[in-house]
C-alpha cells in the first residue's frame, strides 16, 4: 500500500557473508529485488535469516538486517562450514508509524548452549 511503510522479510540473504559455503545459498536474483523495490519509497527495511548471524548494513539505501538463529550460530567469514560459540539469539524489531525501525539483537544469557563444534554440516 503506497501510503503505508513496508518492511520486507526474506529467508535467503541478499548480502555476501564472505563465506563461500553460505554464499552459494544466497538470493540469486538480489539485483532484481533492488530493481523491483526502487520505485517504492515506502520500503524502510529488509530482514533475512538463513545465515545464523547478526548483520546490520545498508543496501541500495535500505536498512538491511539479518537475525541470529535461536539454535546454532555460523561463524562469520569462514569458507567452510564452521560453528560459532555465540549463544542462540533473536532480533527484536519495533516498526513505528513514522517509518522508523528500532531493532536489537538479544541472546540467551542464563544458560550455556554448547553446539558440537566437530559438526561438519548442518
Amino acid at each position: 500500500h503506497p501510503e503505508r511503510y513496508s518492511f520486507i522479510v526474506l529467508h535467503h540473504h541478499i548480502l555476501s557473508t564472505h563465506s563461500a559455503w553460505l554464499d552459494q545459498h544466497n538470493l540469486r536474483n538480489a539485483h532484481e529485488l533492488a530493481y523491483i523495490l526502487a520505485p517504492f519509497a515506502n520500503v524502510k527495511g529488509i530482514m533475512y535469516g538463513h545465515i545464523h548471524q547478526e548483520v546490520d548494513d545498508v543496501w541500495h539505501g535500505y536498512k538491511v538486517m539479518a537475525t541470529p538463529s535461536t539454535c546454532v550460530q555460523f561463524k562469520p567469514e569462514h569458507n567452510v562450514f564452521t560453528l560459532d560459540t555465540l549463544q542462540p539469539g533473536w532480533r527484536e524489531i519495533e516498526l513505528h508509524a513514522d517509518g522508523t525501525i528500532k531493532t536489537q539483537v538479544k541472546r540467551i544469557q542464563k544458560a550455556t548452549f554448547l553446539p558440537n563444534m566437530q559438526d561438519d554440516g548442518y
